[in-house]
């Protein structure tokens, strides 16, 4: 269904409000009695609420945050390695695990980080944990190179540099784990964009790739499912990879309970007229590979008049879900929700016409969300307020809460949206622990230059 920008008085006023908030968090005036107390610090956690963990380098990136079922925090990112060029520079991949306590897990590699290449310039995408705590990361791992021509990466060797997708498994203490795959390894075609991980309840992996080249105006991807010793799974497509429907690549994975598999993908490309931006693609496998023909009536498609990007989708009772992303105009950019009942349809009663979607300013980014307890949705944003500016650069936090019907959760900021002051810290993502806390992990610049990954835990629904 084809979604008006023009919103409701009520996102007009969020929007003419949201001014006013930007001023409050610089300090230019006094905020107005507000509730922010699911985000006072924890001061259990770490240092005062906060734990940082330097990564020793002064260019890397956070790939996936897991909170284990004992409540340690797995993060996992890369690191660039001395050398660099117009190419894919050298890089290394990083595990980090975090006490409940917000102290380094001295059981885990050493000193609680592991450190460990596949091809030698390597980027982790997504991690999940299986039953038995054994650690699964998704890689896309090339040789290092230097770009000579259109799509030629060339290594020192001077032979094309070699590039795949890797499933890569680590023991609960943080060794490779050579009984998955081979040597710790499973192999697939290289992904051009984003590469997912999904676990099944019997334990089987499920594996997203996107396949196109967005270069050349090409979109798809493909899922395949393994056995748990990463052995591919003949009940699934006959152990063959599933290509899209759709023309979509930048894509997210949602695993049912019934085995069934919902992928939602965009284009991930910026129109310059928005409004023929084609949007969301979503489809539903069955559990064993064949399409669910009756998904969304077949009608794939959901356009929002808005360029979007896809952050998540997010299971809801009765296999219901929320598709949550990124949207922008030519000018400004927010945050976008869809509610879809379990048949792949926009729920009406969700927002507008089974949307919401609300512009918050030119730089606003798209960090993390959750579901509480009581079915509310959290997003996390950040603006950049001197991102046009030669200062050191800074990032504003800012915070939606919603109800389930897609309204603006009372007793929280203004209209649901809260704006914090600016602060060093650049929030990556959002997790939320069995006790209703919520942690942030970010990625900061120490005063030496170099990068470090920073925990800050909060109070959330633990009141």
């Amino acid at each position: 269904m084809k979604l008006h920008r023009q919103m409701n008085h009520r996102l007009g006023l969020a929007l003419a409000l949201l001014s006013n908030l930007l001023l409050w968090g610089c300090g230019n005036g006094d905020p107005p009695d507000i509730d922010a107390s699911p985000l006072a610090p924890d001061f259990t956690y770490g240092q005062q609420g906060k734990a940082t963990f330097p990564i020793g380098t002064l260019e890397g990136r956070i790939g996936k945050s897991v909170l284990q079922p004992d409540g340690k925090l797995l993060v996992a990112g890369w690191r660039q390695t001395p050398g660099s060029g117009p190419g894919r520079a050298p890089s290394e991949l990083f595990v980090i695990r975090v006490n409940v306590d917000g102290s380094p897990d001295s059981q885990f590699g050493t000193g609680g980080e592991l450190r460990l290449t596949v091809k030698g310039s390597d980027t982790v995408a997504d991690m999940a944990v299986q039953a038995d705590g054994r650690i699964l990361l998704a890689v896309d791992a090339s040789e290092p190179c230097v770009v000579t021509g259109l799509f030629l990466c060339t290594s020192a060797n001077g032979a094309m540099a070699s590039r795949v997708s890797v499933m890569l498994r680590l023991s609960p203490q943080g060794m490779r784990d050579a009984s998955f795959g081979s040597k710790g390894i499973v192999e697939a075609p290289a992904s051009s964009l984003s590469l997912a991980l999904g676990l099944q309840t019997d334990g089987r992996i499920v594996l997203l790739r996107s396949t196109g080249r967005a270069r050349l105006g090409l979109f798809g991807w493909a899922l395949a499912r393994y056995h748990p010793d990463g052995a591919p799974d003949p009940a699934f497509n006959q152990g063959e990879e599933v290509p899209s429907n759709c023309q979509a690549d930048e894509a997210s994975l949602l695993l049912q309970p019934d085995g069934g598999m919902v992928v939602g993908a965009v284009q991930g490309v910026s129109y310059g007229d928005p409004t023929v931006n084609p949007g969301l693609c979503m489809e539903r496998l069955h559990a064993d590979g064949s399409r669910d023909l009756g998904f969304a009536n077949a009608n794939l498609w959901n356009a929002f008049n808005t360029n979007v990007s896809l952050h998540a989708l997010s299971p809801l009772p009765s296999k219901a879900l929320l598709a949550i992303g990124r949207s922008c105009d030519l000018t400004n950019c927010g945050f976008w929700v869809s509610q879809f009942d379990r048949e792949g349809r926009q729920d009406p009663s969700f927002g507008q016409g089974g949307t919401l979607q609300t512009l918050l300013g030119p730089t606003f980014n798209l960090a993390g969300s959750l579901l509480t307890r009581g079915g509310e949705l959290i997003l996390l944003g950040t603006h950049r307020p001197n991102s046009a500016t030669q200062q050191a650069q800074t990032y504003q936090p800012v915070w939606i809460r919603l109800d389930s019907t897609g309204q603006a959760a009372p007793g929280f900021g203004v209209n649901g949206v809260l704006v914090q002051a600016p602060e060093t810290l650049q929030a990556q993502q959002l997790l939320q622990d069995s006790q209703g806390r919520w942690l942030v992990v970010s990625r900061a610049r120490m005063a030496d230059g170099g990068l470090a990954v920073v925990v800050n835990r909060l109070r959330g629904e633990r009141q």
